[in-house]
C-alpha cells in the first residue's frame, strides 16, 4: 500500500515505523516544517520515508491508499476532508495498530483515572505472569507495541476520546469505562457528544468480550447498553451487581455464578483517594477477566505507586505538604483530588481554559480549601467565576502562583496543584507543567 501519516508527533512516528516495517511505501506530513519536527522523524528518512509539506500532501493524497491520522488532528482538518472526498480511507493510529497486531486488548477510557487504571492493570497482569504491554495514550503508542507480539500478548491501552473518534474495526476484548464528566468542551458540542466518543470503546464487542463499567456513573450505565460483551460493574455504593463492590474496608467480587469473595482490602492501597479505589477495582477486574488470580492481584497491589503528576507528593517540609496533580485538567478530577484530603488546602488553579465551569468546584472548595490561587491564561476567568466567594488571587504564571502559595502556607496546610485546565499556555504538556512545578516548589522551600 501507499500510506500517508498525518501528524508527526510520537503517535505519528510510531505509525510510520510500523508502516515501513510492513513494507508499505510511507510518507508523512505535519503542520510544522520539517526542521521543527522531533528527531524521530529525521531518523525515518533513511528508511524509505518521505516527508511532504502540507501543500504537497494535499496534491499527492489522491495517489494514496490510506491516511493514518494522529489523535491531535481535528476531524475538520483539510487533508482529512480531501482524502475522504477522494475515497481514500482515513483511520487513526490506534486502528492502524489494531489491524496489524496479535494478542488480546484491554482498552481503558474515561474522563479521569484512565492513566492510573491502565498502568495498574498492566502491572497486575505482569505480576500474574502475562506478557502485558502498556501504552496507547500513556507511554508508548499502540503502533510501537505490536512488534514481536504473539497470541499470548495482552495490550493494555489507555484510550482517549480523540483516539476513539477514529476507530473502525478496533475491538477491545476487555473494555473499561471509568467515568464521563465534562472535558474537552472546546472540541465537543456537549457532554453527550463527548460521552458517545468514549462509548465507542464498546462498539465492536461481541459475546466473547467483556465490558467493565462504573455503575455509579450515569453515562457509563447508558454506555453499557451499547456492548454485546458480558457486563461487569464496580461501585463504591452498590453491591448487587456482578463485579466489584465495597463492603466496609474490603473490596468484594461477585463472579458469574453469584459467589462473593474478598478481592483486596482498601487499606492495602498506597494510592490516595476514593477515585483511586475505583481505579483499583477496575484494574483488578480486568486482570481477573484476563485469567489472573485474586491472590497474585492482592500481592501486587500494595507496591503500586502513584504515577507522576497524579497526586504526587513533591515536598513535605515544615509541616506543609505539597502535591503535584498536574494531570487534573478538568473540574471533576479536581473535585476528586480535593476529596482525597481532610482540608486546609491551598489550591492552585489555572492554565489554558478548555471551556470549564469553575463554579462546579465551589462545593469542594468550601469544604476543604483555605485559599485559592489562580494562574496563567485562565486566571481571569477563575477569579470572575469564583473569586467573589473564594477570595481567589490571580498571578500571570505558575511560578509566581507557586511562590505565593508556599510563602503563605502554614503548618498543617496542603499546597495542591490541581489546575482544571490544559497546560499549553505556558508548557508543552501536563508532564512539563508538573516537572516545572516541582522545580518551583524546591526553589521556594529552599529559601
Amino acid at each position: 500500500m501507499k500510506v500517508m501519516v498525518l501528524g508527526l508527533g510520537l503517535s505519528g512516528i510510531s505509525a510510520a515505523k510500523l508502516s515501513i516495517s510492513l513494507g508499505h511505501a510511507t510518507s508523512g506530513t505535519d503542520q510544522l516544517p520539517f526542521r521543527s519536527l522531533p528527531a524521530g522523524v529525521r531518523d525515518l528518512q533513511g528508511n524509505g520515508f518521505k516527508f511532504m509539506d502540507e501543500e504537497n500532501a494535499m496534491e499527492a493524497i489522491r495517489d494514496f491508499d490510506l491516511l493514518v491520522i494522529s489523535p491531535g488532528v481535528p476531524p475538520g482538518n483539510n487533508l482529512v476532508m480531501k482524502a475522504r472526498s477522494l475515497g481514500v480511507e482515513v483511520i487513526g493510529e490506534v486502528e492502524w495498530a489494531f489491524r496489524n497486531c496479535k494478542g488480546r486488548i484491554v482498552g481503558i477510557t474515561g474522563s479521569n483515572g484512565k492513566s492510573t487504571t491502565t498502568a495498574l492493570a498492566a502491572s497486575l497482569l505482569k505480576a500474574c505472569g502475562f506478557d502485558a504491554r502498556l501504552g496507547g495514550n500513556i507511554g508508548i503508542p499502540f503502533s510501537g507495541l505490536v512488534e514481536g507480539a504473539g497470541e499470548g500478548t495482552i495490550f493494555v491501552l489507555e484510550l482517549s476520546s480523540f483516539q476513539l473518534e477514529t476507530v473502525a474495526d478496533f475491538r477491545a476484548d476487555i473494555a473499561v469505562l471509568l467515568n464521563v464528566t465534562p472535558d474537552h468542551q472546546d472540541r465537543y458540542a456537549g457532554i453527550e457528544d463527548y460521552a458517545r466518543a468514549k462509548a465507542r470503546v464498546f462498539e465492536r464487542q461481541d459475546g466473547n468480550c467483556a465490558a467493565i463499567l462504573n455503575i455509579d456513573d450515569p453515562f457509563a450505565v447508558e454506555a453499557a447498553k451499547t456492548t454485546e460483551g458480558e457486563r461487569y460493574f464496580f461501585s463504591l455504593k452498590r453491591h448487587e451487581e456482578r463485579g466489584a463492590f465495597l463492603a466496609g474496608r474490603d473490596v468484594m467480587y461477585r463472579n458469574d455464578s453469584g459467589d462473593v469473595s474478598t478481592l483486596f482490602s482498601a487499606a492495602e492501597l498506597s494510592i490516595k483517594g476514593p477515585h483511586n479505589l475505583e481505579n483499583a477495582m477496575a484494574a483488578s477486574m480486568a486482570a481477573l477477566l484476563c485469567g489472573g488470580t485474586a491472590k497474585k492481584i492482592r500481592e501486587a497491589l500494595p507496591s503500586f505507586p502513584a504515577l507522576p503528576h497524579r497526586l504526587e507528593l513533591v515536598s513535605d517540609r515544615r509541616g506543609v505538604k505539597v502535591y503535584n496533580d498536574s494531570k487534573a485538567t478538568n473540574t471533576d478530577s479536581v473535585l476528586k483530588a480535593l476529596a482525597s484530603f481532610d482540608g486546609r488546602i491551598i489550591l492552585l488553579l489555572g492554565g489554558k481554559d478548555k471551556g470549564a465551569d469553575f463554579t462546579l468546584l465551589l462545593p469542594g472548595i468550601r469544604e476543604r480549601c483555605r485559599k485559592v490561587v489562580a494562574f496563567g491564561a485562565a486566571a481571569g476567568k477563575v477569579v470572575e467565576q469564583i473569586g467573589k466567594e473564594t477570595g481567589a488571587i490571580a498571578f500571570g504564571t505558575l511560578k509566581e502562583a507557586t511562590r505565593f502559595a508556599i510563602s503563605s502556607a502554614e503548618q498543617g496546610d496542603i499546597v495542591l496543584l490541581s489546575p482544571a485546565c490544559a497546560s499549553f499556555d505556558e508548557f508543552r504538556n501536563f508532564e512539563d507543567r508538573g516537572d516545572r512545578f516541582r522545580e518551583y516548589v524546591l526553589e521556594a522551600t529552599d529559601r
